[in-house]
């Protein structure tokens, strides 16, 4: 009986120790386990604070108001190269001159006028779309309507007003304004197979029309 209880005993003895151990080991496992993951957790955490910082310090600085005030005006002045007719003295390009100051003479059969001289150029040729240049002057006016205040800040309102003039007072001849109904208007000057091939600036143009 006694030796029965001793075997017993030590085997209940033998598989105490033998569980605690066991419950050491996984205790031990689990805390490396917990150890690792806050050292990774750690380690991404300081990964991500360096790109983030790393991005920030990559990004371009902001540009100064004066920076887009000079674009405004660059953009406004793409205007003033692609004038066609009798410049202004302030046109303010230097390698502009006048230019197709006879379109509309002799005035085509059927056409309501003999004056189309003005306007501006479509591209780098001498032919003027009305449909495109009258689109572009519609934007740049309602641009003037929503942004008065911003244009007058940067000190372009005058020049962009003048813009606009210019393609409007080319709009006003290009038809019969006096009639009492509007029949006829004519939509372009200058054809493509011709006009379209002058590779040349646009104040030769005269000496080309001349020929």
């Amino acid at each position: 009986m006694h030796a029965l209880c001793g075997v017993a005993c030590g085997e209940i003895s033998s598989s105490t120790s033998k569980t605690s151990k066991n419950s050491l080991r996984m205790h031990h496992h689990q805390l490396t386990c917990i150890i690792v993951c806050r050292n990774t957790a750690g380690m991404m955490l300081l990964v991500a604070t360096f790109l983030t910082t790393s991005t920030v310090h990559a990004s371009p600085p902001t540009p100064s108001a004066n920076s887009y005030t000079l674009v405004l005006h660059k953009a406004l002045m793409f205007f003033n190269a692609q004038r066609s007719g009798k410049l202004s003295d302030h046109n303010h390009v230097s390698w502009r001159g006048d230019s197709c100051l006879t379109d509309g003479k002799p005035s085509a059969a059927g056409s309501p006028t003999s004056d189309l001289v003005g306007g501006y150029y479509d591209a780098g040729n001498a032919i003027k779309f009305n449909f495109p240049a009258s689109f572009a002057m519609t934007m740049l006016s309602w641009s003037v309507i929503e942004y008065n205040a911003k244009y007058e800040a940067a000190e372009e309102l005058t020049h962009i007003k003048d813009v606009i003039k210019w393609g409007t007072d080319y709009f006003l001849k290009t038809f019969n304004n006096s009639a009492d109904t509007i029949d006829r208007i004519v939509s372009q000057v200058g054809l493509g197979y011709t006009d379209g091939g002058k590779d040349t600036t646009p104040k030769r143009y005269i000496l080309l029309d001349a020929s």
